[in-house]
């Protein structure tokens, strides 16, 4: 059982988890991993033979299996919301963490960097939001307010931002106030 965390860092895990089980039915499983990168596929128009789309499938997989080796408690090849909290709010959400969580945002951050020029366009956020079937108004949107307009995000802006979301426990902390501006409420 995760322990320090507060009830906002908490409902953040839990909008987490419920935006990785893809299929709604309280379990995290390859099968959600890999409907996500079904979905970017299609919003980036890959054709299913494409090295590309290859490799987002694999990441995809790659990611599953990563968070199942370490969250999956009961093995049953799954991972429950509680042991999705558990994991991530031992690992990271708590302060002292940060090094876990600036591991994963850099991950991510890799990830949506599609083109790998070391920052986010426009295009590779919304494409990568795609994925969790956020309308493309509201990522543009998103996108715009983070970037304060400037069209793109660099590594450093992104790490910021992603930590920031993760470790605040101020619910009016500028990633949580762009949250609400885009109607995206935890």
């Amino acid at each position: 059982m995760t322990t320090g965390l507060t009830d906002l860092q908490r409902k953040k895990l839990e909008h987490a988890f419920h935006l990785w089980d893809a299929d709604h039915n309280g379990q995290i499983e390859l099968n959600d991993y890999l409907q996500y990168a079904d979905n970017i596929a299609a919003v980036l128009k890959l054709d299913a033979n494409s090295q590309y789309y290859k490799s987002l499938k694999t990441k995809f997989h790659d990611l599953f299996e990563k968070l199942r080796k370490s969250a999956d408690k009961d093995l049953d090849g799954k991972v429950s919301l509680q042991e999705f909290v558990d994991h991530y709010g031992n690992d990271f959400v708590i302060p002292k963490k940060i090094e876990a969580l600036t591991l994963i945002g850099s991950d991510v951050f890799k990830f949506i960097d599609s083109n790998g020029d070391g920052t986010i366009s426009i295009e590779e956020y919304v494409g990568f939001l795609a994925g969790w079937r956020v309308p493309e108004d509201e990522a543009k949107k998103a996108f715009s307010l983070l970037t304060k307009g400037t069209g793109t995000l660099s590594y450093d802006d992104y790490l910021h931002l992603f930590n920031d979301f993760w470790l605040s426990t101020d619910p009016v902390s500028y990633t949580h106030l762009r949250a609400h501006e885009t109607g995206r409420n935890l």
